[in-house]
């Protein structure tokens, strides 16, 4: 069974808390052994998966935190504040491929998506950082698209609309784990899914026409 926390150990929310702060503690709450389903009343949990009940004092802190969390999701983020809260607490995404561009030039690269989330009919995928590197290295521009290491974010520039964006870590449970992506050109590029009987044909295809040029 997991360890307890100590109470000085654990995040305190006030009455006024940044973005930040409130996706740090919901990052933080999901590692701890108390992670629990966060529709549930704190005050009304069995905490069976611990070698002891937590302390009153632990209660009430953690049921302060989230009352805040709630709060604050409810006050900035609109009519779905609920899935507000719920992605940055436990975002669960399924592996798929992608596929970006026209054939010759067309990256194919495996990823992470919800499938049911579309951006004006494409596909919204997140990359682990050696995917998210292979596409920066498919672009061959910095000027375009760098990873930055000293703030550990993706930098993307879009010449025609003179606009940066940054593509910051998020940390989603997969089936084989819980790894940290980059959802470079999520609602913005025209990321596709390639499906596993398109697959190699698709590779076969860029393959041949990469080798005719």
């Amino acid at each position: 069974m997991p360890e307890l926390t100590k109470l000085e150990q654990i995040p305190v929310l006030g009455d006024d808390n940044t973005e930040l702060q409130i996706i740090s503690y919901l990052r933080w709450l999901w590692r701890s052994p108390y992670q629990y389903h966060l529709d549930d009343d704190v005050g009304c949990i069995v905490w069976g998966g611990l070698d002891k009940h937590p302390s009153d004092e632990i209660l009430v802190r953690l049921a302060t935190n989230h009352d805040a969390v709630w709060d604050h999701a409810e006050q900035y983020h609109g009519p779905k504040y609920s899935d507000w809260v719920w992605n940055h607490y436990a975002r669960t995404l399924d592996p798929a491929t992608f596929s970006l561009g026209d054939k010759p030039d067309c990256m194919i690269v495996s990823g992470y998506h919800d499938p049911t989330v579309f951006w004006n009919g494409w596909n919204c995928p997140y990359f682990t950082k050696e995917v998210a590197d292979e596409i920066v290295d498919h672009f061959a521009d910095p000027a375009i698209l760098r990873y930055d290491e000293g703030n550990d974010v993706y930098v993307y520039y879009n010449e025609n609309m003179d606009e940066t964006d940054y593509y910051e870590p998020v940390e989603i449970i997969a089936p084989d784990g819980i790894r940290k992506v980059y959802g470079i050109g999520s609602w913005f590029w025209t990321w596709e899914e390639v499906r596993p009987q398109e697959k190699a044909e698709l590779a076969r295809r860029v393959s041949i026409e990469n080798q005719q040029r």
